[in-house]
């Protein structure tokens, strides 16, 4: 809605007062960015959106794409020449076309079987209430135009807090799940590598702060000791390619981690190992 009034400014030079045909060049100006934009979305959306939302997960990619497209909103009062404009409208264009196809996309995901289509209305309806909602709120135009912008775009940032929140409550029920599931079966994959490096970031950084470490690690001297007592805790595992000293170490550190009963399928598959090989040597 503010987008073509913002290209009708005096400061663009497109539009004097009284200009009948400045206003029709304004008109055909916001056309062009609208279809630039449109053009950014459906590429965003037909190549690098599937790409991201399987290796990052919905809500992160939503998370993302909206903070991008925040960030743009709030600067679009700021330029003093319309071509500055492009980038901020091409980056807004490629972060809302993260967000649009995430959030149905996950609702559909979250709702019980037999309940998609009415997730999907009920988020549909308040979308809808959001799209009669925003443009009341274009009297601060009249006020401030970059308040007016910065404010959209502070609507975006809610919108990343929520979504981070959702994501962090989504990731520790997954790893309760996979936890319990592990516990019951041996064989149970693990999460995708990169989440769950991301996941033991923010383990590492709670524990940190729970054995007050971290007020001390703006020192080198703390830092150093950190990592020292990282690598100390982490016993060395020997390569898979020496099978039968993988599976010594694998069953020691399920030992001292307290997972007896992995340890003891380790030992076991060790003890199949050894008297497969006793049985060969025989032969």
């Amino acid at each position: 809605v503010m987008l073509p009034l913002l290209i009708a400014e005096p400061k663009f030079g497109i539009v004097d007062e009284d200009d009948d045909d400045g206003r029709a060049e304004a008109g055909s100006i916001t056309g062009y960015f609208f279809a630039g934009m449109g053009l950014t979305q459906a590429v965003t959306m037909a190549i690098l959106f599937p790409k991201y939302s399987r290796q990052y997960g919905l809500i992160n990619v939503a998370a993302v794409g909206a903070a991008v497209h925040g960030i743009a909103m709030s600067l679009y009062g700021l330029p003093p020449q319309l071509p500055a404009l492009v980038p901020l409208a091409v980056a807004a264009s490629f972060g809302n076309s993260l967000v649009v196809p995430s959030v149905p996309g996950f609702l559909s995901s979250q709702a019980k079987p037999g309940q998609t289509a009415q997730t999907l209305a009920i988020g549909s309806l308040l979308q809808s209430m959001a799209l009669v909602a925003g443009p009341n709120l274009t009297f601060l135009y009249a006020v401030d135009v970059t308040l007016a912008f910065v404010v959209a775009g502070a609507f975006s940032g809610i919108s990343v807090v929520l979504l981070l929140i959702i994501s962090n409550i989504q990731l520790k029920r997954r790893m309760a799940e996979m936890e319990k599931k592990a516990e019951e079966d041996p064989k149970a994959p693990g999460m995708p590598k990169a989440i769950y490096l991301r996941e033991l970031h923010g383990y590492l950084d709670e524990l940190l702060k729970t054995r007050n470490y971290m007020d001390a690690l703006e020192r080198y001297r703390a830092q150093v000791v950190v990592k020292d007592l990282i690598a100390g805790a982490l016993p060395y595992i020997r390569p898979v390619s020496d099978l039968k000293g993988h599976l010594e170490d694998v069953e020691y550190v399920l030992l001292r981690t307290g997972h007896t009963a992995w340890a003891d399928s380790a030992r076991n598959a060790l003890l199949n190992l050894s008297s497969g090989v006793t049985g060969r040597s025989r032969a």
